[in-house]
């Protein structure tokens, strides 16, 4: 049996969390490349040995971090029967490793566009992110056999268990505490001298602990509640009876905050992102007033509303205020209520209890206000968000507490509200679409992006910080603009923001071959200004109408998103239907 068999399970749940967040599918391996947990199809192949596996067997041999940029058309792809015919289009691979003997391989995979732009953008924090799972999992390991050894090893690996981040606790055959980490004093307000023989069952009385002595059953992830006079704290606890042959020597329980695994994926998924006020790029003077006045409310803990067109920063922003804050040792928990559908977006906010539902975990799941509690929970687009969830969400708001979806137990919260949408939600309120109660609970501090055409002074700060950016992940050396293309990125209206002027300058440095970006490496559309003007008198009509056909179809997809719902939302407003709307893309070559 090797390493990673032993902890499948805690494995798989690891692999859930990180795939809430990691926008491409994920797959862990022994190192005789069975699936041990995994995403997608992956999930239903555990215990099943990993197919067109050449690179990763090249990588048990290097011990070292891959990135494949093209797979299937490596050297080392060649006995590869997808050999030029890879499904996969971007990989970011790295081991396992446990005193530098490899047990096992942990991969990102991208088998659609948006996947694998992701991991393009992402790869240096996700390689550093892969990296610490693997101690993760380790640590894990070295729980399990800690729970297997007798009371001398448990001895000889004190060292070790006071450097894990789990909270580890000893007991002997009495249930008596006989040893703990330094991490238990964090997740129980109490120090180590206090807790050194107590009985387990006055630390944790409903826990089920003392049933693992008297039983010799295992708890696996158990969801606890810790509480005190003055103190309470959400757990998950693990733990295992120590034998000795037939009889039972003590217990080796660990725990864990539950918000822990999701706060570490946010650290390294998200760290890149501009986290400070001083991070955010822009001496406009629009941009200079809102930092000032966003980090005169960051220690608030009232609501603040940002409206903004798409692609003007607004989760930059609320990413600021939090990290300004005194809640910024706590979790940053960000969720888009439209990109999930409505009728997963309750268990989304809120949880929900074992078997509330068909397709329910097993052990029941934490929601996103939960895991913000004492943190900040970001609602991106809101006003998305169904009326029938707006009034559950208005009464969390308003109460801070709230049931899991099958939940009889309430659940109290200390949350800090940052909510942003582009839509008018004043409009929506006279239709009907938006609760008014909702919006005034929402609205106490409102803040409003400008759109770049009305900051075109922070245009070239932007295009330097998206050269270097760029430079970096396709390993060029641009150094910057030629006159005319500056220009012509100077006067273009960018109805996309930020995000279509970073999406520009990719593209440019994808395309040129010299130092320096030339206007005719730039897309199509930047010369649109032109064609309505001195050159639509040498087109004929069709071609002016199909120029800004074009156009505006490039504007609408960079409003609503590029993605199956934003191009439904794209048709609707044009006013044609999606089918037509695919086939002027395919005519036009139109590309994000």
């Amino acid at each position: 049996m090797t390493e990673l068999s032993k902890i499948k399970h805690i494995s798989q749940q690891i692999i859930d969390v990180i795939s809430s967040m990691v926008k491409s599918e994920i797959i862990l391996l022994d190192k005789n490349l069975k699936i041990i947990a995994g995403t997608g199809d992956y999930k239903k192949k555990i215990g099943s040995f990993c197919l067109y596996n050449q690179i990763y067997k090249e990588l048990l041999n290097r011990k070292k971090s891959l990135v494949i940029s093209h797979p299937g058309e490596l050297d080392y792809c060649r006995a590869c029967e997808k050999y030029r015919d890879c499904p996969k289009l971007f990989e970011i691979i790295s081991p396992v490793l446990i005193e530098n003997k490899i047990i096992g391989i942990i991969t990102l995979l991208a088998y659609e566009k948006e996947e694998e732009q992701y991991l393009i953008n992402e790869q240096d924090n996700l390689l550093n992110f892969l990296t610490y799972i693997g101690d993760l999992l380790v640590s894990n390991i070295i729980e399990q056999m800690m729970a297997l050894k007798s009371r001398d090893l448990l001895d000889q690996l004190n060292a070790i268990f006071n450097t894990l981040e789990s909270g580890i606790i000893a007991t002997d055959s009495q249930g008596i505490i006989t040893n703990v980490n330094q991490a238990v004093e964090g997740f129980i307000n109490l120090k180590r001298s206090k807790l050194m023989a107590c009985h387990i069952n006055d630390i944790f009385p409903d826990s089920g602990l003392i049933n693992v002595l008297h039983s010799g059953k295992k708890i696996k992830n158990k969801e606890i509640v810790y509480q005190t006079k003055n103190y309470s704290k959400r757990l998950i606890l693990t733990a295992n009876p120590v034998k000795d042959g037939v009889n039972i020597k003590g217990i080796v329980a660990s725990i864990r905050g539950i918000g822990d695994l999701k706060k570490l994926v946010d650290d390294f998924c998200f760290n890149d992102q501009a986290l400070h006020f001083n991070e955010i790029i822009g001496k406009s003077q629009p941009i200079l007033e809102l930092k000032k006045k966003a980090q005169r409310v960051a220690n608030s803990s009232s609501s603040v509303l940002i409206r903004g067109e798409s692609g003007t920063g607004k989760e930059l922003f609320a990413r600021a205020i939090h990290q300004t804050s005194t809640r910024r040792k706590q979790n940053f928990v960000a969720i888009n209520c439209a990109a999930i559908p409505a009728d997963l977006l309750e268990s989304e906010l809120f949880g929900y209890e074992a078997g509330a539902f068909t397709g329910a975990k097993g052990e029941g799941k934490p929601g996103k206000f939960e895991l913000a509690d004492k943190g900040t929970i970001f609602l991106d687009e809101i006003g998305d968000m169904g009326l029938h969830l707006q009034a559950k969400i208005l009464k969390a708001i308003q109460d801070q507490k709230f049931y899991r979806i099958g939940g009889v137990k309430e659940i109290n919260v200390d949350v800090r509200i940052i909510s942003a949408t582009n839509r008018n939600l004043e409009e929506m309120i006279n239709e009907k679409k938006f609760r008014e109660d909702l919006y005034y609970r929402l609205n106490v501090i409102p803040l409003g992006l400008p759109p770049l055409r009305e900051r075109k002074e922070d245009i070239l700060s932007l295009i330097k910080f998206f050269i270097e950016k760029y430079n970096k992940i396709l390993h060029k050396n641009i150094k910057g603009l030629t006159i005319e293309a500056e220009n012509i990125l100077l006067s273009y209206n960018w109805p996309g923001n930020v995000r279509e002027l970073e999406n520009v300058i990719e593209y440019a440095i994808n395309m040129e071959l010299n130092s320096y970006i030339n206007k005719d490496n730039l897309p199509t559309r930047m010369f649109s200004a032109d064609l309505r003007g001195k050159e639509i008198k040498e087109k004929d009509l069709n071609d002016a109408i199909e120029n800004l056909e074009e156009e505006m179809i490039i504007a609408v997809l960079n409003k609503y998103g590029w993605d199956t719902k934003g191009k439904y939302k794209a048709a609707t407003e044009l006013g044609i239907g999606k089918t037509t709307l695919y086939n002027k893309i395919n005519k036009y070559n139109i590309k994000k």
